[in-house]
């Protein structure tokens, strides 16, 4: 049975990337992401539903999971677990080896 009315946690745009802003790019540039690719992958990050991601992006919800697809044969994964997993990852290789956060 799914969850009462108005009772499911709200997830949005608000809700924080999982790493800062600098380990993000850095992720996204090495991945090779299109601004709107970035855009859709960040709301995946955020938990949104792909009906979220449409309206915070403007898209249709076939056009963002068609997006999905391009990105993941651009990464060379093929789900969202996989995407996920490669981008955390990278975010944990970048930051382990000084890539990001260069003090």
């Amino acid at each position: 049975m799914g969850s009462p009315a108005g009772t499911r946690e709200q997830v949005s745009e608000e809700q924080p990337l999982p790493f800062d802003a600098e380990t993000w790019a850095a992720v996204a540039s090495a991945l090779e992401l299109s601004p709107q690719q970035v855009r859709i992958v960040e709301g995946l990050l955020r938990a949104m539903r792909d009906k979220q991601i449409a309206q915070a992006t403007g898209l249709r919800v076939p056009t963002v999971r068609t997006y999905f697809e391009r990105i993941f044969r651009r990464v060379g994964v093929r789900d969202r677990v996989e995407l996920l997993l490669k981008i955390f990852t990278l975010a944990f290789d970048l930051l382990r080896n000084g890539s990001c956060h260069r003090s």
